[in-house]
């Protein structure tokens, strides 16, 4: 079969095939197979992913309401039980904030606080551009070195929550959300979460990032926000974080599960004076609670209606889980990203152009050849992901040799060209009469 019609039909049909897949990656098809090829390439990337260092522990506020005491000496004992690990990093997600006075609670509580290292604290921050401006930033951390285009970091004008004034004595407020402004929604990569956020004319950063800047002692001005260039970046002492241009970041929805959780209850029992229930409680969560002297220890609530955030899988997760998931993505360098779309599109040319070579020879190198290819692909991708934790969907490479493959075994191979038939010169005719 002639050679330029077999290219013209393969080219055609990987175009269309091409084409179909990224249609149907897009309305996410392969979503699932998606989040398991990722999840096997983050499981052989040995290399590349660090430990996590971050402790979840877990309050059931309906819980605390039961034992009729003020809020703040439930917190207050939250905090003295947490006190006996000897914690490095504390932190508290809900903005706390009481507005009836209590002398007694708020000595309770005052003491416990001091007796805490600086503790990061969560606030809530209102719906960029709207509302009434309130910007006092004096109890947050404040980002000056700073490059690039700041322009797309959500402007907020209203602080809607601040923590109360006795946890901020010893301690320092950043934002555990921005409402209406969090893209939520779980790709393969994880969930959107963002890191920075312009209020007036200062830059503070997140809850997450001030954690990590607590356990491992970054003062601000060693922050560095870079947001230019094709890769934007956040350098937070050893870890450099990719973001978006908004300042947000992707948490990895297969980090859950991969750091310590623990519940109050079993921590208050650990840490009771009935020393005989407490050995048992720590025999069963030793693990667990030895974090506590070592890792950064995240204190949120979470119950059933308070888990707002769906991971791909489904399943749903509490704000404070987020965040205990966010601190731990950029302790283990678990930073996904997708290839850039230049090269995705110069691999599937290298692809096509492989494949109208293959076209050239017999039918049955061109089965072989389709393996061979795919192999390759597959060796490179998988090398890439190993130093860079970049990956693609493999769905148009797939489609490019199974267009190959099938071509290749339906269409005639190359016409031979048939030698001329060399005769054997016999003797010269002997002349009558010679």
């Amino acid at each position: 079969m002639n050679y330029s019609l077999k290219a013209t039909l393969f080219l055609a049909f990987a175009a269309a095939a091409v084409v179909f897949t990224e249609r149907e990656d897009r309305r996410k098809t392969f979503d699932v197979y998606n989040r398991e090829f990722v999840d096997w390439l983050v499981g052989n990337a040995w290399t590349r992913i660090a430990p996590s260092q971050v402790t979840l522990l877990r309050v059931n506020p309906k819980e605390l309401e039961q034992d009729n005491l003020d809020p703040r000496l439930d917190w207050a004992i939250i905090l003295r039980s947490l006190e006996a690990f000897d914690p490095k990093a504390v932190a508290i997600v809900p903005a706390l904030n009481w507005d009836k006075p209590d002398q007694l609670a708020e000595g309770a509580l005052n003491k416990r606080v001091i007796s805490m290292p600086p503790l990061t604290l969560g606030a809530t921050f209102g719906a960029p551009g709207e509302g009434k401006p309130n910007l006092d930033v004096s109890k947050m951390t404040v980002l000056t070195d700073l490059t690039g285009d700041l322009s797309k970091l959500p402007v907020v004008r209203h602080i809607v929550a601040l923590p109360d004034p006795e946890l901020l004595a010893n301690g320092k407020a950043a934002f555990t959300q921005i409402e209406l402004s969090e893209e939520t929604a779980a790709g393969p990569n994880g969930i959107r979460f963002p890191l920075l956020a312009k209020v007036g004319d200062k830059v503070v950063p997140s809850f997450v990032l001030q954690v990590i800047m607590q356990q491992e002692d970054i003062p601000a001005e060693q922050v560095r926000v870079i947001l230019e260039g094709a890769r934007p970046v956040i350098r937070l002492g050893k870890h450099t974080i990719p973001v978006e241009p908004d300042g947000s970041f992707t948490v990895y929805p297969g980090i859950k599960g991969s750091f310590p959780a623990l519940d109050f209850s079993s921590l208050a029992l650990a840490a009771s004076p009935f020393e005989e229930v407490a050995e048992k409680l720590r025999k069963a969560s030793k693990e667990s609670l030895e974090s506590l002297k070592t890792n950064a220890v995240v204190i949120g609530y979470d119950q059933e209606d308070l888990r707002e955030f769906a991971l791909p899988g489904g399943e749903r997760i509490s704000r404070a889980e987020l965040i205990a998931m966010a601190v731990a993505t950029i302790q283990t360098g678990r930073h996904i990203t997708f290839w850039p779309d230049l090269f995705r599109y110069a691999s599937w040319a290298v692809l096509a152009l492989l494949g109208l070579a293959l076209f050239r020879g017999r039918r049955s190198r061109v089965f072989s050849g389709a393996l061979a290819i795919l192999l390759l692909y597959a060796g490179i991708s998988i090398a890439i992901f190993q130093t860079s934790l970049s990956w693609t969907p493999p769905w148009p490479a797939l489609a490019i040799c199974a267009v190959l493959l099938v071509l290749g075994l339906l269409l005639p191979g190359p016409k031979r060209k048939l030698s001329p038939v060399k005769t054997e010169a016999g003797p010269a005719p002997e002349t009558p009469g010679a």
